[in-house]
């Protein structure tokens, strides 16, 4: 998604009564910018959940801790274009998407019964054209900076007005 954080982490709360309970917070979603790209990008979060807790062997054990973090750095840095430690090898984070983490987790999702045309409105008609173009909320942004300068003011408003649209973020013009 090129600008956020990923965050999951364990929340106690308490219910009316006072009785505690444990949820998981997960905030993956405000990378957004359109209703499409958000539900796209849920999409891809579940069903990649989906698969990995269904490997053989526990994800975790693949990736060192150090390689993790470098992943989340470079990650934050570099959007699409960084370069990551996936399984023992160096790749190219758009390819390892495209190549292999969006089909499993489509395939996680198909295996759950979510509908297909489910299924292509979020992969094929939003993830996927977003990982081919490189057009992220991110590179939407430094695209409008470098053809208006910094007019963070027109920003927002341009963003505001395409993200009212409903289109997905890889469509946008600046």
């Amino acid at each position: 998604n090129g600008t956020i954080w990923r965050w999951v982490r364990p929340i106690v709360g308490f219910d009316g009564a006072g009785t505690p309970h444990l949820r998981i917070e997960h905030r993956v979603m405000p990378a957004g910018p359109s209703l499409p790209d958000m539900v796209a990008n849920l999409a891809l979060c579940e069903g990649l959940m989906l698969a990995l807790a269904r490997t053989e062997t526990p994800p975790e054990t693949l990736t060192p801790f150090e390689d993790a973090q470098a992943n989340l750095y470079a990650c934050a840095e570099h959007g699409l274009k960084a370069r990551v430690r996936w399984e023992g090898r160096e790749v190219d984070v758009q390819a390892l998407l495209l190549d292999e983490l969006v089909p499993r987790a489509r395939a996680a999702l198909a295996a759950e019964g979510v509908d297909e045309a489910d299924l292509h409105a979020s992969f094929n008609d939003v993830l996927i054209p977003r990982l081919r173009t490189g057009l992220t909320g991110a590179a939407w942004q430094h695209s409008f900076v470098d053809c208006n300068g910094m007019n963070l003011q027109a920003l927002t408003e341009r963003y505001v007005e395409l993200q009212a649209t409903g289109a997905p973020v890889h469509t946008w013009t600046v």
